[in-house]
């Protein structure tokens, strides 16, 4: 107990320093960090499964390295203290994207719809957001619902519109519900009324499958998605939340 206490004060203390720390000084440390994630990967993946007996998978995706990444990601992305750039952004956002890490997954979908920082290209923005909505992140899961709706990266789909409003409407942040239980009941108006008992059905039997169950817990409520589907086509927002 003493040992946990004294780790709890030395973190408090740490974090006090660290909210001092100018944000070009704390995007030099959390470039080094990940450098040395990078480089000494073998040996954090090992002592994972080791120590805290984790899955392949789920050392993989750690959120504590992901979520340095998509940190340092973020202070280029909007400039605090730093110029912003949005390129160096996005190739922070896809390191976590690719370790499983859900926020990283939307914002990386978010610049690759929008073509902001990186070449546009939706079909690959759709497959980012489609991998972090079957972790039950439900931006993402709006995102994919407007995709299919409008075609946007994807041929039209009806009936996988209506599954995924009716998820991101269940899987909805406290921040984002009204609007997708929103988008859900006017999409459920437009729909045959068939197709929609079928896209209930399915999403009442379809559970997430996170690579790490932190990602998705720790999610904010704010994360990127895009404006009103009458606003066709869905065009993401990229947020700091």
């Amino acid at each position: 107990p003493q040992n946990l206490e004294d780790a709890i004060t030395s973190a408090r203390n740490a974090f006090v320093r660290w909210e001092r720390t100018d944000a070009a000084e704390r995007a030099r440390i959390l470039e080094t960090a990940a450098d040395l994630f990078e480089r000494d990967r073998a040996t954090l993946l090992a002592a994972l499964i080791r120590e805290a007996g984790k899955t392949l998978d789920a050392a993989q995706a750690d959120k504590g390295i992901a979520a340095s990444w998509e940190g340092l990601g973020l202070i280029y992305w909007d400039g605090r203290g730093i110029p912003a750039d949005h390129s160096e952004a996005v190739r922070w956002f896809r390191k976590a994207a690719e370790r499983g890490f859900v926020l990283a997954q939307n914002r990386l979908g978010t610049a690759l719809w929008t073509g902001d920082g990186t070449a546009k290209n939706m079909n690959e923005a759709l497959s980012w957001f489609e991998k972090a909505a079957d972790q039950g992140d439900g931006a993402s899961l709006y995102n994919v619902a407007l995709a299919h709706q409008h075609g946007a990266g994807t041929a039209k789909d009806p009936a996988k519109a209506a599954r995924y409003a009716i998820l991101a409407a269940r899987q909805a942040k406290p921040g984002d519900k009204a609007r997708f239980e929103e988008y859900r009941d006017k999409l459920r108006t437009a729909t045959d009324p068939a197709l929609w008992a079928t896209a209930e059905s399915e999403a009442r039997a379809w559970v997430p499958r996170p690579v790490n169950p932190d990602n998705v817990s720790a999610a904010p409520a704010s994360q990127p998605s895009p404006p009103a589907a009458a606003q066709a086509p869905a065009r993401p927002q990229l947020t700091s939340g």
